[in-house]
């Protein structure tokens, strides 16, 4: 390997930490040159080798780009949007209307149904802020 071999000009200690990542630079070449990648490959053995076959491969990518894209939306209203601002600024407020604070009263009816664990009381004392005492007290026990 020539690349493991080669001289750097900075020293020994650099040619040192230089070697193993030229060799990996020359490996990745050498596989690449050698082998192609590894899509192209996969793409030849599972569908045939020819390039005939590999277009119609992308082709259909790009008919599923096509079906998956969203071209119009209509609100609630009957509203059309066809632009890309239209239809992000539709979904934006559709979805700030649904998730806003106004409509959490329909979730009233569900806090009767989580119990709870811990008493008020227990909840003030975990709650409240430690004396200064007591935050001297805990730096003192801990383990330097």
């Amino acid at each position: 390997m020539k690349a493991w071999h080669s001289i750097h000009r900075n020293g020994q200690p650099h040619q040192f930490l230089a070697r193993p990542r030229r060799t990996g630079e020359d490996l990745r070449t050498w596989n690449k040159e050698h082998f192609g990648t590894i899509q192209t490959n996969i793409g030849k053995e599972q569908h045939g080798s020819s390039d005939e076959d590999l277009f119609r491969l992308e082709s259909e990518k790009v008919v599923r780009r096509r079906r998956n894209w969203i071209s119009r939306v209509k609100d609630e209203m009957g509203n059309l949007y066809d632009s890309r601002e239209e239809i992000k600024n539709a979904f934006i407020d559709k979805f700030q209307r649904l998730f806003s604070s106004e409509n959490s009263s329909c979730l009233s009816h569900l806090e009767d149904l989580i119990h709870s664990v811990i008493s008020q009381e227990k909840n003030e004392e975990l709650s409240a802020i430690p004396s200064g005492e007591e935050i001297r007290k805990m730096v003192w026990n801990m383990d330097p």
